[in-house]
């Protein structure tokens, strides 16, 4: 018997679904091989990875693949939201799930495993199917088991209870433990700045290039705030996500500007805030009320899949910090800033910081990232901004015309728009100017001559990570001249658990032999890109660093796996490839001149969807342009606030 099939039952046509490496379902099938037909789906890794036994076809599902995505994106775009609302706020915008985090959470992916298998299973006829799913949430759905209620379920009342309860202590000691250091070392100021300073909101360290030191740059404003300093007062609004050890190293950069470190305007009151009884019963009753909504796609009940995500949204320790950065900037006078510059990925930090500006100062909310339709956390239903209760900035800076278009789309006024350039990527393109050759760069890295090279950028989605490295570890060892490899780990990568071990138990064999390394994080990515033949990745911006270095990148797009990466739209631009093959064909034409010089052609018109107008000095232009907008917003005397 497999799973309840009779093994002396001959032609019958079987279903296998997959989202692991183990080997136990090959085992099995390998031992009844001949007597059935099996057809393999594989949910978040490439299919052609695993050991497949004689007998044993892999599921045609490109263009499912493209079906399931679409509808995956509407469904959860359109997904019901709750009103939670406490002291004039709508604390639904707190929580992680209303983010839409490509990264974090699971509901997309699992959406898009649920209708590839659907449109398989409507378009093909199977006597069995057999599932080896570590996700027994998606094993229960696809089995079509009754989902728990959860409104009722005391073991979930209990566990969220605990867990509420423990992360809301344990961030509230956090802070305060953050507090008294500061007393230590006095950072910043608590003095009122002059009435026309521009304030710019900042994480700390998270969000500055060499962080412990006086020279410390902001990575997404880079010289922005430097150069606005020289025209007006700046102060940064910091907010402090870092362990007392972190905060001792940062002595020089607490004392190199003007800055108000927000945790100092806490009073004891604030932290009992976010374990007050009122509060909890809130978000308790929310749990409820969640738990009763239906959530239901080609008939099936996915309720698990966004009950899941919401508990641990409610659970989750930042929703802790962001409760009490709210506290701390209702303390301060933010209404004696002229204006307050913050970087825009609407996600839940940034609520605390525009629902306490409103009436009282101008926002200037500054999108950096290179967006895409899959990019859900800037993707909105079309005018969704014009009905929802979302806090918006008064104005947004984008990088070039998508970042427009997504904003416009979503319903945000195009007069309070304004694309500025590739004001985060400056580096890049003063690098560029002056990049040494590739031969210069190779003997200074170290970096044989007669190798090609293959940068490597690795998303923070262990599945999507995996598969892409086991297909190129396939492909290299197919290519015809001798190949070395850099993985470039994602910067958040450390955060999720276990995946770097995985990376390294992948490689290991790789890495011994001298074919493979994992590059430090301290190293300059410009100057291995620029060194190398060709870089791969899932997703992310470096694909555009890349075309500015003049290196062609290979996208990687599994069918197995919803992709989040923009340059899927533009197939002109680089090589997409989805398997092994494909990507060894890549890897043979980056030599071949006249394939890469087509693909070179078309790089202008897409570097300038993406960052605008590259000009000689953008941050000048920047500049010009917030102090444009400032007098204006002055001059009306602020009268339009928010959306």
């Amino acid at each position: 018997m497999i799973n309840g099939l009779s093994m002396d039952t001959n032609n019958k046509k079987i279903f296998i679904v997959v989202d692991n490496l183990k080997n136990n379902w090959q085992k099995e099938i390998k031992n009844a091989a001949g007597r059935e037909k099996y057809h393999l789906l594989t949910f978040g890794l490439s299919p052609e990875q695993l050991y497949l036994p004689e007998g044993v076809q892999i599921v045609e599902t490109s263009e499912i693949s493209k079906r399931a995505e679409k509808e995956a994106r509407n469904f959860y775009l359109k997904m019901p939201r709750l009103e939670i609302l406490h002291e004039g706020r709508d604390l639904w915008w707190f929580l992680n799930i209303s983010e839409k985090n490509i990264w974090t959470d699971k509901i997309i992916h699992r959406l898009y495993a649920f209708l590839r298998f659907h449109y398989v299973v409507e378009r093909d006829q199977y006597d069995q199917i057999l599932f080896y799913l570590d996700d027994k949430v998606m094993e229960n759905v696809l089995k079509k088991r009754q989902p728990p209620r959860y409104g009722g379920n005391l073991t979930a009342s209990f566990r969220f209870v605990l867990l509420y309860y423990y992360y809301a202590l344990r961030e509230i000691i956090k802070v305060i433990i953050r507090k008294s250091v500061l007393k230590t070392i006095s950072p910043g100021t608590k003095s009122i700045p002059k009435t026309d300073a521009i304030g710019i909101f900042s994480i700390y360290p998270a969000w500055w290039q060499n962080p412990y030191s006086a020279k410390a740059v902001d990575i997404f404003l880079q010289a922005v705030p430097d150069e606005l300093a020289k025209q007006t007062e700046v102060t940064y609004l910091i907010w402090l996500m870092a362990d007392w050890r972190q905060l001792r190293k940062g002595r020089d950069f607490f004392k190199s500007r003007p800055m108000i470190i927000l945790e100092q305007f806490l009073k004891p009151a604030d932290f009992l805030a976010p374990v007050a009884p009122g509060l909890f019963l809130k978000f308790y009753n929310s749990l409820k009320q969640f738990a009763g909504l239906s959530f239901k796609l080609k008939g099936k009940d996915l309720s698990a899949f966004f009950w899941e995500e919401y508990f641990k949204s409610l659970t989750n320790p930042v929703l802790f910090e962001w409760l009490l950065l709210d506290k701390a900037l209702r303390r301060y006078q933010l209404r004696n800033l002229k204006a307050v510059l913050f970087r825009l990925e609407f996600q839940p930090l940034e609520r605390a910081l525009l629902y306490n500006t409103r009436r009282q100062t101008t926002t200037f909310g500054f999108q950096h990232s290179a967006l895409g339709k899959n990019f859900l956390n800037y993707v909105f239903q079309p005018n969704e901004f014009n009905t929802s209760t979302i806090p918006l900035p008064d104005q947004i800076l984008t990088n070039g015309e998508i970042g427009q278009k997504f904003m416009t789309e979503a319903g945000f006024p195009a007069e309070r728009l304004v694309a500025f350039g590739p004001i985060r990527y400056i580096p890049l393109f003063e690098y560029a100017k002056n990049r040494p050759s590739s031969i210069d760069l190779r003997r200074k890295l170290s970096i044989p001559l007669n190798k090609k090279i293959v940068f490597v950028a690795t998303s923070p989605l262990l599945p999507e990570t995996l598969c892409m490295l086991g297909d190129l570890l396939a492909a290299a060892t197919q290519v015809g001249t001798a190949i070395h490899i850099f993985v470039k780990l994602h910067p958040n990568a450390k955060e999720f658990q276990g995946f770097v071990p995985a990376v390294k138990k992948l490689l290991r064999e790789n890495i011994e032999k001298n074919s493979f390394a994992i590059l430090p994080p301290s190293v300059s990515i410009y100057d291995y890109i620029s060194a190398s033949d060709t870089i791969l990745l899932t997703g992310g911006s470096v694909a555009l660093e890349a075309m500015v270095l003049g290196v062609v990148p290979i996208i990687y797009i599994c069918h197995a796996q919803f992709s989040h990466n923009p340059m899927a739209k533009f197939p002109e631009a680089v090589f997409l490839v989805k398997n092994k093959q494909e990507l060894l064909l890549a890897l043979s034409a980056i030599n071949d001149k006249q394939s890469i010089n087509q693909i070179m052609n078309s790089w202008p018109d897409v570097i300038k969807l993406f960052f605008h107008d590259i000009i000689e000095d953008t941050i000048k232009k920047t500049i010009t342009q917030i102090k444009t907008i400032e007098k204006k917003e002055i001059l009306n005397e602020q009268e339009v606030r928010f959306c």
